[in-house]
């Protein structure tokens, strides 16, 4: 039709007069000018860590906006705190509160690992809106990623400080500063390991319901192996494996060198044998637990977890916190690698398209009225 034509033309025309300005060359040349010392190739006209400073800014706006909900998780921490100071309040250094105090640091510990679970539908829930971003060059999905680290540690700090409080000085556990800030590091860095560990989860895996089965899988033998209910040394050794690439295991291990190691537990009730009437002389009786010394009756919380649980007190530090900094910044890696490089067609959204009908009556044209 001559519609057509004059169309065709009217392109051809604007084309040519684009190639004769070279605006499309000035206009690229601008671009590149702009990009804040960004290689020419890249989507991208900012740097790096210019996006992670509005990130950061734009998070905490978030983080303010849903301020009702975090206040909801706080206070999640702290009525869990009350339950679990009231179970357990009071605590004796003697030999028949030796296992309640494993059973403490073992409840807290999976309560933060299964409290954060909820991060996995949180990720997947916002990963259709940060693939938009991505393919619009709004931002590094790897800059979101360490931003939000960032402050998941800010935030699991708070929440954690508040747990501890309760939970520390209620149960009447080892009573000095260094022992209770050795405590709470260890139980926020777990905090914000766990929280890492399911994002990246949410951001490799297609759904929600892939994502939470592995995750659920995964929590649910770092829990059984963390090495409380079941000594590393009395593992299987085909599942002795799991024990060092979890980081509850070494967690646990932190807390309990933390607690038990710095007390001198006093052996008592049936742990002294023979006990009953008539026997109280220590100098014919013995302490059943491990690491008890004949003709003693207080037994070094040291030895005691060396013997049992092959828990030491000088790998405190340099083994057992390490080893959970190191699970985190990995998980955060893994975090920031997946929302780069990995996409799901799920991900980019659906649109139906159906096929056009055919009319009964064609439409008229100029060329067919003319004839």
């Amino acid at each position: 039709s001559s519609q057509h034509r004059e169309l065709e033309q009217q392109l051809a025309a604007f084309a040519s007069q684009v190639a004769e300005d070279k605006r499309s060359g000035e206009i690229r040349d601008f671009v590149n000018h702009s990009k804040m010392g960004q290689r020419a190739r890249s989507p991208y006209i900012s740097t790096f860590g210019f996006q992670a400073r509005l990130l950061l800014r734009r998070q905490l706006l978030i983080a303010w906006g849903a301020r009702a909900e975090h206040a909801l998780v706080f206070f999640t921490y702290c009525a869990f705190a009350a339950l679990t100071a009231l179970s357990f309040m009071n605590l004796e250094a003697d030999s028949e509160s030796v296992r309640i105090r494993g059973s403490l640091l073992f409840l807290i510990l999976s309560f933060v690992a299964l409290a954060e679970e909820s991060t996995v539908p949180k990720t997947l829930e916002n990963r259709r809106v940060n693939l938009k971003h991505k393919r619009g060059a709004y931002f590094h999905p790897a800059a979101l990623t360490l931003v939000e680290a960032l402050l998941d540690l800010v935030l699991g700090a708070i929440k954690c400080l508040l747990f501890a409080v309760i939970v520390y000085f209620a149960t009447e556990m080892v009573g000095t500063a260094g022992h209770f800030f050795t405590f709470y590091l260890q139980l926020a860095t777990l905090c914000a390991c766990m929280v890492a560990f399911f994002r990246s989860l949410g951001l490799a895996l297609p759904t929600v319901d892939i994502a939470l089965t592995v995750s659920g899988v995964t929590l649910l033998l770092w829990i059984t192996l963390s090495g409380y209910m079941q000594s590393t040394g009395g593992m299987r050794v085909y599942m002795r494996w799991i024990s060092f690439v979890n980081p509850l295991a070494w967690s646990m291990r932190g807390l309990l060198a933390d607690q038990l190691g710095a007390v001198d537990i006093v052996c008592s009730g049936t742990n002294l044998v023979p006990s009953g009437p008539g026997f109280d002389n220590i100098a014919y009786q013995v302490c059943t637990l491990a690491g008890a010394l004949p003709g003693q009756l207080t037994v070094r919380g040291a030895d005691y977890l060396s013997q049992s649980m092959q828990v030491y007190v000088e790998d405190k530090w340099r083994r057992y916190y390490v080893a959970v900094v190191g699970f985190w910044l990995l998980f955060v890696a893994l975090s920031a690698v997946a929302s780069e490089y990995i996409e799901y067609d799920i991900m980019v959204g659906s649109a139906i398209v159906s096929k056009r009908r055919k009319t009964a009556v064609e439409p008229l044209t100029e060329d067919l009225v003319s004839d």
